[in-house]
């Protein structure tokens, strides 16, 4: 983006760039319709590019078996990883970020991680059947919440997963939940196709 934007201010004229100039009196209305013309252009290019980027943060992903979470697309980043499958490499830490908005009020969520290998749920060693609270943060994404969680409101959830060297190297369904630890109830649920690399 840097460089896009380097190139516009080196490379285009600043009548093209919309910045004010000083024009003879010969200068015909045309022209000035085609600097605005340019300048339009350019400021859509950028705010297309710009969109794009937004969008492809976000990692495709599919909604967990009986649940229909709004937005679920927009909500979850499961490391680089934009299109599935994604690329789980050994002796690296995935991080991800999800989004949710309880349904009701919650004060205790739990952690349900596990990849699917031929109908068998494996957990995630030291991710699943952890607490979650201590990972949620306030809307801001920055503040920690006091685990206690309240219908309507946005939330950030921030962790991670360790692939270990064990793991084999085969191609998953990796199931990820945040559950209330007394209804059972899933707050927030997704699952994606990935695979196990060196």
């Amino acid at each position: 983006m840097f460089v896009i934007i380097r190139w516009w201010f080196l490379s285009v004229p600043a009548e093209y760039r919309g910045l004010y100039v000083r024009r003879s009196s010969r200068a015909s209305t045309i022209d000035l319709l085609r600097n605005r013309a340019a300048c339009y252009t350019m400021k859509c290019l950028l705010l297309g590019i710009f969109g794009v980027l937004a969008v492809c943060t976000a990692t495709q992903v599919s909604q967990c078996p009986g649940e229909n979470f709004d937005q679920l697309q927009e909500k979850i980043t499961v490391g680089s990883c934009t299109k599935p499958p994604c690329r789980l490499r050994k002796n690296t830490r995935i991080h991800l970020t999800m989004k949710f908005q309880p349904e009701f009020d919650y004060k205790n969520l739990t952690q349900v991680v596990n990849a699917n290998i031929l109908g068998i749920a494996f957990p995630f060693v030291g991710v699943d059947g952890t607490p979650a609270c201590d990972k949620i943060y306030e809307e801001d994404g920055e503040t920690k919440n006091n685990c206690q969680f309240h219908k309507g409101k946005t939330y950030v959830f921030k962790d991670g997963i360790d692939v270990l060297q064990i793991y084999p190297k085969v191609k998953t369904v990796v199931h990820w939940a945040i559950v209330d630890k007394a209804s059972g109830k899933n707050v927030i649920c997704f699952e994606v196709p990935a695979r196990i690399t060196n």
